[in-house]
């Protein structure tokens, strides 16, 4: 459930930025809020990931590697989905190399490529496994938790 309602708003973060080329505080802090309150709530390790996470994006934002909105919802998804912000990133910078690829020295919106990473790690994570995971816990009494 957390990945389908990441992905919405996702989406609506990728329509900001393609749109207006920002994404406003009011849609990213109210989530990156909830990403560290589910850091916390997962216990140290999670959270000590999140803090990490943090850092790299600090410091990424401050090098003007990334944008803020970049930097917020990579964060958000760390302390949500953190297999979402795996994926988040790898299609942000693979969006950011096609564009750059295309259109020399252009101001790129990496927005769109999370969403598309994003729904890349849902399909092969969540998605494609959950009936996997059904059939070998109804057959077996499986359980697996992730």
């Amino acid at each position: 459930m957390v990945e389908i309602l990441s992905l919405l708003w996702l989406t609506g973060c990728a329509a900001w930025d393609r749109r207006l080329g920002s994404v406003p505080n009011t849609l990213t802090l109210p989530v990156l809020a909830l990403g560290g309150f589910a850091a916390w709530r997962r216990g140290p390790l999670d959270l000590v990931a999140f803090g990490a996470v943090l850092v790299v994006c600090y410091l990424a934002f401050r090098q003007d590697v990334i944008g803020g909105a970049d930097a917020k919802i990579l964060l958000a998804l760390a302390g949500l989905w953190p297999a979402g912000m795996v994926g988040a990133l790898a299609g942000a910078a693979l969006w950011a190399g096609g564009s750059i690829g295309l259109r020399r020295n252009a101001r790129v919106r990496a927005v769109p490529g999370m969403l598309l990473g994003a729904a890349v790690a849902w399909a092969l994570t969540g998605f494609a496994i959950s009936p996997i995971l059904i059939v070998a816990e109804s057959v077996g009494g499986f359980r697996l938790v992730v």
